[in-house]
């Protein structure tokens, strides 16, 4: 799917694989946010698993409008399922493998890159799954479809500041 990046004040990605459970909750708080709320030049993208690809592409478009990523994904901050934290991307080690899905170190050393060498706030929402199954399970757990209300409102504060 093609979004017009260079246009865009505020992306928001939603990371994670739909076909694992807990893992898709990326992708569905940004259906959630697509038919909640709309905004002049903030975008959504489902980036599925594909987030580096998006992230390279990114780094080497025009991109002087855009002033701020906010990133959403599951992962193992040992909160109780459901909670979440949100950081500064440069409170995030480049290379942290252990509690970071976003599909490892490739992608949070490109973050870093794109804040670094295009002045643009990164941060990241975080959420304690409840479970990832270890095979194909579409479908959040109820813990997490129940918080998506509560995310949603985090992630729309992080845009209107």
């Amino acid at each position: 799917m093609y979004h017009n990046f260079e246009k865009s004040r505020i992306i928001v990605f939603g990371c994670g694989n739909v076909l694992f459970g807990d893992d898709g909750f990326g992708p569905e708080l940004i259906k959630y946010l697509e038919k909640n709320y709309r905004f002049n030049n903030v975008t959504f993208v489902d980036a599925g698993t594909s987030i580096r690809d998006i992230l390279f592409n990114l780094s080497l478009i025009e991109t002087e409008n855009l002033k701020k990523i906010i990133v959403i994904d599951i992962a193992d901050i040992n909160r109780k399922p459901g909670e979440y934290i949100k950081i500064d991307i440069e409170e995030f080690p480049k290379k942290d493998i252990k509690t970071f899905s976003m599909h490892q170190a490739p992608t949070s050393s490109l973050l870093h890159e794109i804040k670094n060498q295009k002045n643009i706030d990164v941060k990241l929402i975080l959420i304690q799954p409840y479970e990832i199954p270890e095979e194909v399970a579409p479908g959040i757990s109820d813990i997490l479809k129940k918080k998506i209300p509560k995310i949603s409102e985090a992630v729309i504060n992080e845009i209107k500041y």
